[in-house]
């Protein structure tokens, strides 16, 4: 099963790409390319952790560089690497900040139309989304409920969730919120709020929160 993951080297990525690789070993064989950004450390990271071993049942591609909103790239992406059985989407703009201050920018990587168009006869995609496709004032919530996002950052989620569904029933949108976990298995820009606190505790550094 060949399967393409973008936005590889955050915190999502790189857990989803170790678990895979173990899941590999004993129970199938994935053909992985894993695109991202520009984290220098990555490559050499993930060589030197031994998860693509001969015997380990998975074969790990890393493709550095892409820009999945130019459609020349998003098209050769997929000539060069494909054809791939499912896309595990995680590539954005992730931060709410820098979705407002850069709107445009936002909106050109979390919802990148090159991108789908060049994957349009792949026969699933899975989308990381965000539970700020809503308002926060009504949670719970479920899939019905309507959406209102309040920032740009929920905004572009949620045009691309629009977009991606409209192309095929098979696709899958997965609305997340705070993501906890332990670290990551390589040198990542951002960990989660876990990390994030002991860090400030360890370094006995005062934080005001709100």
């Amino acid at each position: 099963m060949r399967v393409l993951i973008t936005g590889s080297s955050g915190y999502l990525g790189q857990t989803l790409l170790r678990s895979l690789c173990r899941k590999a070993s004993g129970d199938g064989k994935f053909d992985i390319v894993a695109t991202y950004g520009n984290l220098e450390t990555f490559e050499s990271d993930f060589a030197s952790s031994h998860l693509t071993d001969e015997n380990s049942g998975v074969k790990v591609r890393l493709v550095s560089g892409v820009d999945l909103s130019d459609r020349s790239e998003a098209r050769s992406l997929v000539s060069e690497h494909g054809p791939f059985d499912a896309i595990i989407n995680l590539a954005a703009v992730s931060s709410p900040a820098s979705c407002q201050k850069s709107p445009e920018y936002a909106k050109a990587l979390n919802i990148p139309m090159a991108f789908l168009e060049a994957v349009s006869d792949i026969p699933i995609m899975i989308q990381l989304s965000t539970d700020q496709v809503y308002d926060g004032r009504s949670a719970p919530y479920r899939e019905e409920d309507t959406t209102e996002p309040v920032n740009v950052y929920g905004e572009t989620k949620l045009g691309f969730e629009r977009d991606i569904l409209s192309k095929r029933t098979g696709n899958v949108v997965l609305r997340s919120s705070l993501i906890l976990g332990p670290e990551t298995p390589f040198r990542c820009r951002k960990q989660t709020f876990l990390q994030f606190v002991r860090e400030r505790l360890e370094r006995d550094v005062e934080t005001k929160f709100y």
